[in-house]
């Protein structure tokens, strides 16, 4: 037997023995064995499908046994769904008839990556927030004390009318933070369903944005309303006024939250509409570094759903 005809009895045999770990549930042997395949054969489509399949089962161990708040679990998470993905992309590019059920794994995985991202994102934020306040607090000098000033102290014309506020006033409470929050959610979710199930369009962008704002503790509600502008409304609206760098980024957050999970195809139109309006480059002058990558994931992650969506 040549030294070609023993490597590849030798793969062969590895496939089957990191397929056998995998229903043995030893996720982590398995993909050691898949990963000494592709030592000698990078191209090996079956060694990276279950290699992609035995991450993914390590994540779902972490899952139920880590405590998902944890920036540390959610970083683990992120790598291992991401890694998983990259093993099934990698499938879709070498084998252009690839099965569908690959396509659709690929695609969930792409949305689960997405979504520890931007867990990542927010709770990295948070963190930093959290750091900056607490340096704004060591920074403040503590208040000097106020003197105390005795009734002796008091001038005699001061006369005390505390009697004239009766025991009505001692009966009201102040309206609680959690009471005062709860009715403004209420108003502020009925004013944006009116909205949504309303038939007119705005005239005006000035109308437009005050809209859009009414929807900004609601940004998956935005993406529904934004549903109902047609795109060639866009024109009117914009011909002569430049949209807030404020709004689009709530656009683009709310197809984030939104959109991508619900129609990919109206989410790159909507942006592409956004971007062809006659002003848009003074909004891409004013946008961040951190706004444009996070805005390239969003457009990275909708034409990832586009092509492998298509047959």
């Amino acid at each position: 037997m040549c030294i070609r005809d023993r490597l590849k009895l030798y793969v062969a045999l590895q496939i089957n023995r990191a397929f056998c770990k995998f229903n043995l549930n030893k996720f982590e042997e398995s993909v050691a064995d898949c990963e000494e395949i592709l030592k000698y054969d990078e191209g090996n489509v079956k060694a990276m499908y279950r290699r992609g399949l035995a991450k993914e089962q390590i994540a779902l161990h972490i899952q139920k046994e880590e405590d998902q708040s944890s920036l540390q679990t959610i970083q683990r998470l992120h790598d291992k769904y991401n890694e998983a993905r990259l093993d099934f992309e990698s499938i879709v590019k070498l084998d252009k008839n690839s099965d569908q059920a690959v396509k659709k794994k690929l695609l969930e995985f792409v949305n689960i990556v997405f979504k520890y991202r931007q867990q990542l994102k927010d709770q990295q934020e948070q963190v930093s927030d959290k750091s900056k306040q607490r340096e704004q607090e060591e920074r403040k000098l503590p208040e000097p004390p106020k003197p105390k000033v005795s009734q002796e102290d008091v001038p005699q014309t001061q006369k005390d009318y505390s009697y004239l506020e009766g025991s009505d006033q001692k009966s009201k409470k102040p309206l609680s933070k959690d009471f005062i929050e709860k009715v403004t959610t209420e108003i502020s979710n009925k004013v944006t369903s009116q909205l949504i199930q309303s038939e007119n369009l705005p005239k005006t962008a000035t109308s437009f944005e005050t809209n859009c704002f009414t929807f900004k503790k609601n940004l998956d509600k935005l993406y529904f309303y934004l549903k109902k502008i047609p795109f060639d409304h866009y024109d009117t609206l914009y011909k002569k006024s430049e949209m807030s760098v404020d709004l689009f980024l709530m656009i683009v957050k709310s197809i984030r939250d939104a959109g991508i999970t619900d129609d990919y195809e109206f989410c790159e139109n909507l942006l592409y509409k956004i971007a062809n309006t006659p002003k848009f480059g003074l909004i891409s002058k004013m946008l961040t570094t951190k706004e444009k990558k996070e805005i390239l994931d969003i457009l990275g992650q909708i034409s990832t759903c586009l092509l492998y969506t298509s047959d």
